[in-house]
């Protein structure tokens, strides 16, 4: 029993609300938009972006092709779809869908707008944004981004460089014409405490069931008591409990 619990702890531990579930996306192909207009530097060309969701907050980045501002104004765009977005840029990329938008600059204020339509927009700290090299990384607080019909974990993002304003001055998106989820891939540190959990919980299930075998045995023996078949059987439904919320982002994921 105690190594059911050992087991269970990290079980919980892995799927606690304040770990990460990570989702990153590669740009396979380097180049610009043919409709981009601007100077075609190394750092307007996009590599990945990823979104992490982690308790409440967003962690989202960008990894570029070159060091991040050597082109002076560029800026790094999440597009939000925080449910029933429209699509601003369409016939051009139809399925870039969001209704509210994050702006991160290496140097200069970055900003999240919440719903593009009636705008809020809040400038970030500057503890909230970092550049490292090629990537550019912010903390972004849920609550810049109320949900209008989804729950965070189900929000669509989608990625793109510009050197400008307009459309003309878009250098490229991440993915193309398309959105992604942040739920449902947990990080490797997640996936690694709950292999631990499993390994810990089967092998007390496999003590528990030979126990209950010896207690069959001896089942006429006087203050005989074989309560470890129930013990593994209440094991078994809590791994499926914890396991529950997991499948549900992959779900979600796919």
């Amino acid at each position: 029993m105690k190594f059911t619990l050992i087991g269970a702890a990290a079980l919980s531990a892995m799927l606690a609300p304040g770990l990460s579930w990570a989702t990153t996306i590669t740009n396979p192909v380097t180049g610009f938009l043919p409709t981009y207009v601007g100077p075609h530097d190394a750092d307007l060309d996009p590599a990945s972006a990823t979104v992490d969701l982690v308790g409440g907050d967003f962690v989202i980045s960008a990894t570029l092709d070159g060091a991040v501002g050597t082109t002076p104004g560029a800026a790094y765009v999440f597009g939000v779809d925080t449910g029933g977005a429209g699509a601003p840029f369409s016939p051009f990329e139809p399925n870039v869908l969001f209704n509210s938008k994050i702006v991160l600059k290496a140097n200069a204020p970055s900003t999240v707008t919440d719903d593009i339509a009636h705008p809020t927009v809040t400038t970030l700290g500057s503890g909230a944004v970092s550049v490292a090299g090629d990537t550019i990384t912010a903390l972004i607080p849920i609550s810049l981004l109320p949900g209008t019909g989804l729950a965070a974990s189900q929000y669509r993002f989608s990625f793109w460089s510009a050197d400008g304003v307009g459309f003309p001055e878009i250098a490229d998106f991440t993915p193309n014409d398309a959105t992604f989820t942040a739920g449902g891939v947990p990080e490797p540190a997640s996936w690694a405490m709950m292999l631990l959990g499993m390994g810990v919980l089967g092998a007390s299930l496999r003590a528990s069931g030979a126990s209950a075998r010896r207690a069959g045995d001896l089942e006429a023996a006087p203050g005989a008591n074989p309560v470890q078949t129930e013990s593994s059987e209440r094991g078994v439904a809590l791994v499926q409990r914890m396991l529950a919320p997991m499948q549900r982002r992959s779900r979600i994921a796919t």
